[in-house]
């Protein structure tokens, strides 16, 4: 009897302690075949395997938790444009608790290790990510010569990261975008940049940036016409060739090339109907080659034009200042403006306008045109001259005579026959009209 007792109280304590001992948290499926698994994602995976269920083309989608302890797990397939298919299954928790040091997460059903360890095993894994922002910051600087410096080391998910293998683009402006594939180090990060991850990675490509904003004009209160116009080209990228079989890749300082125009017009009317119009351009070329290595430049141009009361134009002058004021010996002054018949740019007849962007003048309206033509027309000499033919339009007709030694010659019978130059009037008119075409076709 004693020995029966003692083998009893024996059995009950071995079996206690087997009770008593904590297993960790793993998950398995309930088909025949199914192992404990890690996480709830692998193990619906090992039972759709080992049902048969090919998922080539199909993409995992989630995991949900209907329990604590019970997850499904899902991938879907696109059927049509607006169909899917679906495949998944359930699976089970088993297990008291975490390992020691470990923490559940109840978003993915695993345990996860301790940050320090968690950085520890990821060593030597990659990870593709992208880090963008303004220099000078935590990550990049600019260097002498305005090109851009940055770090080859960083943080992510607090962990340090080697970014060595990085390509990055800036523009003038400092605001710059590295991309690449970054490598665990093993060790828990504590201070540095934070980096971003990028499903996406590829290399950044190089930008070329342009502004073009037309001149419209805002009438003022005063009666003053303001407006400001800009045309400008930026560009940033890299470099790239190859060394010792390797591809390098080289920031090229960015570059920029633009200018910016205000432009007023006042016009002054005088009591006796006579204008004057003040028109004046100023211009900023800006040029820029590297972060912060910028070179401006602005050229003032004044137009003054007078009319009378009428409306025409009795004179035009204009006064430049500035690097980019016309060469009078390379630039004539054809229209008596003051400062040539281009301002910059090419002045061969094919281009022109405001330091080499016709896009920038005023463009003149239809009024103006046909306005300017006509006084061109009555201002060209030949139009002139046959303006100052006239005939009398009254009066009478003498013509004497006299005596030769032919006889008597009466000279009043061409006054009798004068009606037979009437028909001259339609010859100087087809002369006139002859050569208004010929102006009209060079004005």
């Amino acid at each position: 009897m004693r020995l029966f007792l003692l083998l009893t109280v024996f059995l009950s304590l071995t079996s206690f302690s087997t009770f008593s001992v904590a297993v960790d948290y793993s998950w398995k499926c309930g088909s025949n075949g199914c192992t404990s698994q890690p996480d709830p994602k692998s193990s619906v995976l090992q039972s759709l395997n080992l049902q048969g269920v090919d998922l080539s083309g199909w993409t995992f989608e989630s995991c949900s938790f209907i329990r604590d302890d019970l997850a499904y797990c899902n991938w879907q397939k696109q059927i049509t444009p607006t169909s899917t298919d679906n495949r998944g299954n359930y699976t089970n928790r088993y297990g008291d608790s975490c390992p020691d040091t470990y923490t559940y997460n109840p978003l993915t059903g695993i345990c996860d290790p301790p940050e320090e360890e968690q950085c520890e095993s990821k060593k030597d894994q990659s990870t593709t990510f992208t880090k963008s922002g303004t220099a000078p910051d935590s990550y990049a600087v600019v260097l002498p010569g305005g090109t851009l410096g940055q770090e080859t080391s960083a943080c992510f998910s607090s962990c340090v990261v080697s970014t060595s293998d990085q390509k990055c683009v800036v523009n003038p402006f400092g605001n710059y975008t590295c991309q690449g594939t970054a490598y665990y180090t093993g060790q828990k990060c504590t201070t540095g940049a934070e980096v971003d991850y990028t499903d996406s990675p590829k290399e950044p490509e190089p930008e070329t940036t342009t502004k073009d904003k037309p001149c419209q004009y805002i009438e003022q209160a005063d009666g003053t016409l303001r407006c400001d116009s800009e045309k400008s080209t930026e560009k940033e990228g890299q470099s790239c060739g190859t060394v010792n079989g390797v591809k390098k890749c080289y920031d090229t300082k960015p570059t920029k090339d633009g200018v910016e125009i205000e432009t007023e017009v006042k016009t002054e009317t005088t009591p006796d109907g006579t204008s004057t119009t003040t028109k004046t351009d100023t211009a900023t070329k800006t040029t820029c080659s590297g972060i912060n290595s910028c070179a401006s430049t602005t050229t003032t141009t004044t137009t003054t034009i007078e009319k009378d009361a009428d409306g025409k134009t009795n004179s035009i002058s204009g006064v430049c200042t500035g690097e980019a004021c016309p060469d009078k010996n390379t630039n004539p002054d054809g229209d008596g403006d003051g400062f040539g018949d281009c301002v910059g740019g090419d002045c061969t007849g094919t281009a022109g306008g405001p330091l080499g962007s016709p896009e920038l003048e005023e463009v003149a309206g239809f009024g103006e045109t046909t306005t300017g033509f006509a006084e061109r027309i009555a201002a060209s000499p030949i139009i002139a001259a046959i303006d100052g033919i006239g005939l009398n339009g009254g009066g009478s007709c003498s013509m004497s005579s006299g005596t030769t030694i032919i006889g008597t010659i009466d000279a009043s019978s061409f006054c009798d026959n004068s009606n037979w130059l009437d028909p001259l009037y339609y010859v100087f008119l087809a002369i006139h009209a002859l050569v208004a075409v010929r102006v009209f076709l060079s004005a």
